[in-house]
């Protein structure tokens, strides 16, 4: 198991908690803790081969922050949750959130080091 599975292997661990239920539904794609890509790739295993031979100043960790709908979830129990695309990002053996794009290649939904323009940046929910 690599360092990005035990993360998001510990966020799905910490919402299954009998305490934490209400947090399960405000948990998203949007919660998978690493933004962007990484030597310009988002694949893990890219990622992580790139990293054994190089360094890196930094690694952008942060979920999004601009989802208001995560604490609607979390505060009603009637609001849908969110938690199956939490599922599926942590799956699509992409160390950080991502989309496939019109040529259907995965990129980051937010590439705040390469290109910080929020505008430039796809938001699905």
């Amino acid at each position: 198991m690599n360092i990005f599975e035990v993360i998001n292997n510990s966020i799905s661990d910490f919402v299954e908690n009998q305490e934490n239920k209400a947090l399960k539904r405000g948990t998203g794609s949007y919660s998978i803790p690493f933004r962007g890509s990484i030597f310009g790739e988002i694949e893990t295993a890219k990622v992580l081969s790139k990293l054994n031979a190089e360094s890196v100043d930094v690694i952008w960790l942060g979920s999004n922050p601009n989802v208001p709908e995560s604490l609607d979830a979390i505060l009603s129990p009637s609001s849908p949750s969110h938690y199956e695309g939490f599922v599926q990002q942590a799956m699509n053996d992409n160390f950080s959130e991502a989309y496939k794009n019109s040529e259907g290649a995965n990129v980051p939904l937010w590439d705040p080091i390469n290109k910080p323009n929020v505008s430039d940046q796809y938001r699905p929910l």
